[in-house]
Protein backbone atom coordinates (compact mmCIF):
# COMPACT_ATOMS: atom_id res chain seq x y z
CA UNK A 1 0.00 0.00 0.00
CA UNK A 2 1.41 3.43 -0.86
CA UNK A 3 2.37 5.76 1.99
CA UNK A 4 -0.52 8.15 1.26
CA UNK A 5 -2.94 5.19 1.53
CA UNK A 6 -1.37 4.18 4.82
CA UNK A 7 -1.81 7.76 6.08
CA UNK A 8 -5.51 7.73 5.18
CA UNK A 9 -6.00 4.28 6.71
CA UNK A 10 -4.17 5.30 9.90
CA UNK A 11 -6.41 8.36 10.19
CA UNK A 12 -9.57 6.28 9.75
CA UNK A 13 -8.43 3.71 12.32
CA UNK A 14 -7.50 6.42 14.82
CA UNK A 15 -10.85 8.19 14.38
CA UNK A 16 -12.73 4.91 14.84
CA UNK A 17 -10.78 3.84 17.94
CA UNK A 18 -7.94 6.03 19.19
CA UNK A 19 -6.33 3.11 21.01
CA UNK A 20 -6.31 0.75 17.99
CA UNK A 21 -2.76 -0.71 17.88
CA UNK A 22 -2.97 -1.03 14.09
CA UNK A 23 -3.02 2.77 13.82
CA UNK A 24 0.19 3.02 15.86
CA UNK A 25 1.82 0.35 13.67
CA UNK A 26 0.80 2.18 10.51
CA UNK A 27 2.09 5.47 11.87
CA UNK A 28 5.44 3.87 12.71
CA UNK A 29 5.64 2.57 9.11
CA UNK A 30 4.89 6.06 7.78
CA UNK A 31 7.55 7.64 10.01
CA UNK A 32 10.05 5.04 8.81
CA UNK A 33 9.38 6.14 5.23
CA UNK A 34 10.59 9.67 6.06
CA UNK A 35 13.76 10.75 4.30
CA UNK A 36 15.32 13.69 6.13
CA UNK A 37 17.92 16.11 4.83
CA UNK A 38 19.20 19.39 6.21
CA UNK A 39 16.70 21.24 4.00
CA UNK A 40 13.58 19.21 4.72
CA UNK A 41 11.85 15.85 4.79
CA UNK A 42 9.73 13.83 2.41
CA UNK A 43 8.12 10.40 2.48
CA UNK A 44 9.59 7.86 0.10
CA UNK A 45 7.16 5.60 -1.69
CA UNK A 46 7.96 2.08 -2.78
CA UNK A 47 7.23 1.86 -6.48
CA UNK A 48 3.53 1.15 -6.79
CA UNK A 49 2.42 0.77 -10.41
CA UNK A 50 -1.28 1.24 -9.70
CA UNK A 51 -0.64 4.47 -7.76
CA UNK A 52 -0.19 6.27 -11.09
CA UNK A 53 -3.89 5.69 -11.69
CA UNK A 54 -4.59 7.45 -8.39
CA UNK A 55 -2.73 10.63 -9.48
CA UNK A 56 0.21 9.65 -7.32
CA UNK A 57 3.30 11.84 -6.91
CA UNK A 58 5.85 12.22 -4.15
CA UNK A 59 4.79 15.79 -3.38
CA UNK A 60 1.15 14.73 -3.15
CA UNK A 61 2.16 12.01 -0.69
CA UNK A 62 4.17 14.53 1.34
CA UNK A 63 1.17 16.87 1.47
CA UNK A 64 -1.22 14.10 2.53
CA UNK A 65 1.16 12.89 5.25
CA UNK A 66 1.78 16.48 6.44
CA UNK A 67 -1.96 17.05 6.72
CA UNK A 68 -2.48 13.82 8.68
CA UNK A 69 0.57 14.56 10.85
CA UNK A 70 -0.92 17.92 11.78
CA UNK A 71 -4.19 16.19 12.72
CA UNK A 72 -2.43 13.49 14.70
CA UNK A 73 0.60 15.19 16.28
CA UNK A 74 0.85 18.91 15.41
CA UNK A 75 4.16 19.27 17.26
CA UNK A 76 5.79 16.30 15.48
CA UNK A 77 9.45 17.05 14.65
CA UNK A 78 8.87 16.28 10.95
CA UNK A 79 6.06 18.84 10.50
CA UNK A 80 8.36 21.82 9.97
CA UNK A 81 10.76 19.95 7.71
CA UNK A 82 7.99 18.44 5.59
CA UNK A 83 6.33 21.84 5.11
CA UNK A 84 9.67 23.39 4.20
CA UNK A 85 10.41 20.65 1.64
CA UNK A 86 6.92 20.93 0.18
CA UNK A 87 7.35 24.67 -0.35
CA UNK A 88 10.83 24.16 -1.83
CA UNK A 89 9.45 21.63 -4.33
CA UNK A 90 7.58 24.34 -6.23
CA UNK A 91 8.91 25.43 -9.60
CA UNK A 92 7.95 28.91 -10.77
CA UNK A 93 5.52 29.15 -7.86
CA UNK A 94 3.60 25.95 -8.59
CA UNK A 95 3.91 22.22 -8.11
CA UNK A 96 4.05 19.74 -11.00
CA UNK A 97 0.30 19.18 -11.53
CA UNK A 98 -3.16 20.05 -10.26
CA UNK A 99 -3.21 17.19 -7.74
CA UNK A 100 0.06 18.36 -6.19
CA UNK A 101 -1.19 21.96 -6.16
CA UNK A 102 -4.47 21.07 -4.47
CA UNK A 103 -3.03 18.74 -1.83
CA UNK A 104 0.00 20.93 -1.10
CA UNK A 105 -2.09 24.08 -0.69
CA UNK A 106 -4.57 22.25 1.52
CA UNK A 107 -1.80 20.87 3.76
CA UNK A 108 0.01 24.21 3.93
CA UNK A 109 -3.20 26.04 4.90
CA UNK A 110 -3.61 23.52 7.72
CA UNK A 111 0.06 24.07 8.66
CA UNK A 112 -0.40 27.85 8.63
CA UNK A 113 -3.48 27.64 10.85
CA UNK A 114 -1.69 25.33 13.31
CA UNK A 115 1.65 27.15 13.45
CA UNK A 116 0.84 30.74 12.60
CA UNK A 117 -2.26 31.27 14.71
CA UNK A 118 -0.75 34.25 16.56
CA UNK A 119 -0.76 37.47 14.56
CA UNK A 120 2.76 39.00 14.49
CA UNK A 121 3.23 41.89 16.90
CA UNK A 122 6.91 42.39 17.69
CA UNK A 123 9.97 44.49 16.93
CA UNK A 124 13.06 42.93 15.36
CA UNK A 125 16.35 44.56 16.27
CA UNK A 126 19.84 43.96 14.89
CA UNK A 127 22.81 44.86 17.07
CA UNK A 128 26.39 45.58 16.07
CA UNK A 129 28.23 45.07 19.31
CA UNK A 130 26.36 47.23 21.83
CA UNK A 131 24.89 49.60 19.23
CA UNK A 132 21.49 49.17 17.54
CA UNK A 133 22.18 48.72 13.83
CA UNK A 134 18.59 48.35 12.69
CA UNK A 135 15.13 48.03 14.21
CA UNK A 136 11.80 47.29 12.52
CA UNK A 137 8.34 46.72 14.03
CA UNK A 138 6.17 43.93 12.59
CA UNK A 139 2.45 44.36 13.23
CA UNK A 140 -0.01 42.05 11.51
CA UNK A 141 0.45 40.20 8.24
CA UNK A 142 1.09 42.76 5.56
CA UNK A 143 3.97 41.04 3.73
CA UNK A 144 6.31 44.00 4.18
CA UNK A 145 9.96 43.15 3.69
CA UNK A 146 12.30 44.98 6.04
CA UNK A 147 15.87 45.71 5.06
CA UNK A 148 18.60 47.22 7.16
CA UNK A 149 22.03 48.34 6.13
CA UNK A 150 25.23 48.74 8.03
CA UNK A 151 27.96 50.73 6.35
CA UNK A 152 31.42 49.25 5.94
CA UNK A 153 32.76 52.18 7.98
CA UNK A 154 30.50 51.19 10.89
CA UNK A 155 31.57 47.57 10.60
CA UNK A 156 35.24 48.58 10.71
CA UNK A 157 34.62 51.01 13.58
CA UNK A 158 32.85 48.22 15.50
CA UNK A 159 36.06 46.21 15.51
CA UNK A 160 35.85 42.60 16.60
CA UNK A 161 32.17 42.60 17.65
CA UNK A 162 29.19 40.44 16.82
CA UNK A 163 26.34 41.33 14.50
CA UNK A 164 23.25 39.93 16.25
Amino acid sequence: MPVFGQAWLESALRKRAASDPRAADLWRTIENAAVETAEGAHFAEARVESARLLWHSERRTDAIVLSEMLSRTPDHPLVEKTARALIAARRNGIWANTQENAWALSALVRYFRAREAVVPDFEATAWLGTQVAFSQPFRGRDGTVAEGRVSMADLIAGGDTDLV
